[in-house]
């Protein structure tokens, strides 16, 4: 009867019903102690006892699993659990020592492999043990040897650096002609290659026959780490009109509405995935971006850290949490999100936040190198070499080589809003209010944006032709009719013809109606 309590708990535990776990072990160990059972019974109701208080109580849960795993220190099942917990908990060299021993008595358990794996992961971002990377990637060479379909396997390999053409070696023959591909375009974009890698990742739909939402999804992000985000919104666009129900990578289709200033499109995309699920980061983090939106940058981070208790490397938390500490004048604290959003998976977007946080803090020589190395890993990427400018833009004396750049980067692509709005910035800090509105007004034949039409409304107030301003907010709040930007430059000009305001509001922050240099590196959709 006491092992059926525990088997009970059990069940009730993978049932999600913890609690209910929990105090049905608290009976089981007293039917235990009071019939004098034997150790391993005993053991077994403590790890469901630690397993129930995981993730409320995890210091808690590791000093219970201790106790169990001394009255059964073989049992696996229960050393499985614990190093499961010390992962999470972030002691990974305990987990290890754990894993090693059972590795060797199961050397054929890909759970246990992969679990071995997620260790040394965890571990080689710490200084113990100092062969974290080396012996991940022996254990993930032998999960490969055992399943050398093991896709996530080979991916982690391709990021310790391991040759794709070694890996390749362990495909079956009859698999290579959609894995190579696969993998080529993996590598691509950790090297920040991300043309090449979508040219990969159409050689992989034509291998496959079709172009399914998953790879439509990852040209998507391919184009969006690239900075391109017109094109990124429109196949995110296309993937949700495949499959509505679609979750993966919905935050980052999220960064591109709040770039368009739209907070109603937020809030449906919000309240959309969190109806579908709370158990992913991807609803916390659109969420959040809703809420930086409306300026309440406290909850925005609440949310996102609710995102990263159910992911801890969820790339896109860190980069909206790096996003949010700049915004909080806490740019210490950005650097670190950047960084860590940076390692996960370096994208153009991680560059810029690491570039701006730098700034941030007066560190315009470390600012310099993020950008000049986001322009040589990029080469012939317009944003990138925006970058560059953006720094100069910052230094004593670099102005006029600032300026250059801009001037480069447009006519290298001239749909970099990057630049465009940075060289807006300048003419107008410089009083040329006729050359800003100039340059705007030629833009739009590249990039007719309800941003872009905001901008030139802008600027249009400030030249006090309100006739043309109000034009070109009506028109970019006709494209999008949730652009706050624009509606709040609506109701500048409106105040300021009733003449209740004797000059135009500005609004300050990221994503408001303003052209200040400090937003010239917003993107838009």
């Amino acid at each position: 009867m006491n092992m059926d309590l525990t088997q009970r708990a059990r069940q009730l535990l993978h049932a999600g019903m913890s609690e209910s776990a929990h105090n049905l072990c608290l009976a089981s160990i007293g039917q235990i102690k009071s019939g004098g059972r034997n150790s391993k019974a005993m053991a077994e109701a403590l790890s469901v006892v630690a397993e129930s208080i995981a993730a409320k109580e995890p210091q808690r849960s590791l000093a219970v699993f201790e106790q169990a795993l001394a009255l059964d220190p073989h049992s696996l099942s229960i050393r499985t659990a614990f190093a499961s917990s010390c992962i999470s908990a972030r002691k990974p060299a305990r987990a290890i020592t754990l894993l090693e021993q059972s590795v060797k008595q199961h050397p054929q358990s890909l759970s246990l492999l992969n679990l071995l794996a997620d260790a040394y992961s965890a571990a080689s971002n710490t200084t113990a043990p100092a062969n974290a990377s080396s012996k991940l990637q022996s254990t993930l060479l032998q999960i490969l040897h055992l399943e050398p379909l093991a896709t996530e396997v080979m991916k982690k390999l391709i990021s310790l650096k391991y040759p794709v053409q070694n890996i390749m070696r362990l495909v079956p023959a009859d698999c290579c002609g959609w894995v190579e591909p696969l993998l080529l375009a993996h590598q691509a974009s950790l090297n920040c290659n991300f043309k090449d890698a979508n040219a990969k990742l159409a050689i992989l739909a034509q291998k496959l026959g079709r172009e399914d939402t998953d790879i439509l999804l990852e040209i998507a992000d391919c184009h969006l780490n690239d900075g391109n985000y017109i094109l990124a919104h429109y196949l995110f666009e296309k993937v949700r009109q495949q499959d509505p129900y679609i979750i993966k990578r919905m935050d980052r289709y999220a960064r591109i509405l709040q770039s368009k200033g739209n907070a109603m499109q937020l809030n449906r995309l919000a309240t959309h995935l969190i109806s579908l699920t709370e158990d992913r980061p991807e609803p916390w983090v659109v969420m959040a971006r809703y809420s930086e939106t409306k300026g309440d940058f406290e909850r925005a981070i609440q949310l996102v850290d609710k995102a990263l208790t159910l992911d801890k490397r969820h790339g896109e938390s860190y980069l909206l949490k790096g996003s949010l500490m700049l915004s909080l004048h806490r740019p210490q604290e950005a650097i670190s999100c950047f960084v860590f959003a940076h390692q996960l998976a370096p994208s153009l977007e991680s560059y810029r936040g690491l570039l701006e946080s730098y700034l941030a803090c007066r560190r315009s020589t470390e600012a310099l190198a993020v950008a000049k190395e986001a322009a040589e890993r990029m080469p012939g990427n317009a944003r990138a070499l925006a970058l560059i400018g953006c720094a100069y833009s910052h230094m004593p004396d670099r102005h006029v080589q600032a300026k250059a750049l801009f001037t480069k980067a447009l006519k290298l692509d001239p749909k970099c809003t990057e630049a465009l709005f940075a060289l807006v910035s300048s003419l107008v800090a410089e009083s040329n209010l006729s050359a800003a509105s100039d340059l705007l007004v030629r833009s739009l034949i590249h990039v007719n944006t309800p941003v872009v039409h905001t901008r030139l409304g802008d600027v249009y107030t400030l030249m006090k032709r309100y006739d043309l301003a109000m034009e070109h907010f009506h028109v970019a709040l006709k494209m999008e009719s949730g652009c706050d930007a624009a509606k709040r430059g609506l109701e500048a000009v409106e105040k300021l013809i009733e003449g209740t305001n004797g000059g135009a509001k500005e609004s300050h922050g990221r994503g408001g109606s303003d052209i200040e240099a400090d937003e010239s590196m917003e993107e838009e959709g």
